[in-house]
């Protein structure tokens, strides 16, 4: 974004993708008013999608979770950019899309807001640009926004979450389907002690 590769509107959306774990459909649902402020604290309500009962646009919501000062700003920034400018003076602000569809009209209705599809090709399109290398195979990542939710849900457990915390922060309201994150956190732990503890083996035997 500071070089100029990423445009606002794309690096808001990586930011929030990233920095949430939310489902592309409930990012293009996110209003203006879902970011909230609060006793110098920042929060993103976020909608629920695919969970039994809820059949409307909006209809239900996680818990809002507290975000960074720094995706904080930069939402702010597309807000003030990408969004004020194409709203009327009588129009709530509030109602209006974070990540808008470029030619609607009507920035409150369901249509105003980006679909689902044109998300997903904005992401496989950064990625093709930036060309982003895997440090571990060297190879070019040809990534998805699913394997970002996965790799943030998995950074939850390896920092010591449990199956309920990760369904909270998934929108996940039955906390099995979360244990696998907590399962492969413990093996790669387990994996880490074998191959670190056969390194230190002999610095122990020194001091032995």
């Amino acid at each position: 974004f500071n070089e100029g590769r990423l445009n606002l509107d794309e690096y808001a959306f990586f930011r929030v993708l990233r920095g949430t774990g939310a489902r592309i459909s409930s990012i293009a649902d996110l209003k203006v008013g879902d970011l909230r402020h609060e006793e110098g604290r920042s929060y993103i309500r976020i909608p629920m999608k695919k969970q039994r009962g809820i059949a409307g646009w909006r209809e239900a919501y996680m818990p809002c979770k507290p975000v960074t000062q720094g995706l904080s700003n930069i939402l702010a920034m597309q807000i003030e950019t990408n969004v004020t400018p194409r709203l009327a003076p009588e129009e709530d602000r509030n109602q209006a899309p974070i990540f808008p569809a470029k030619r609607a009209k009507d920035l409150s209705s369901p249509q105003g807001h980006r679909s689902i599809r044109i998300l997903e090709q904005t992401y496989g399109l950064v990625l093709e640009r930036l060309e982003v290398v895997s440090p571990i195979t060297g190879h070019v990542i040809h990534g998805n926004p699913r394997r970002d939710r996965h790799t943030f849900l998995t950074m939850l457990a390896l920092r010591g979450c449990s199956a309920e915390e990760i369904a909270a922060n998934a929108g996940h309201i039955n906390a099995t389907s979360c244990q696998a994150y907590v399962d492969a956190s413990i093996d790669h732990f387990q994996r880490m002690e074998k191959l670190v503890g056969a390194a230190f083996i002999p610095v122990a035997d020194r001091f032995i």
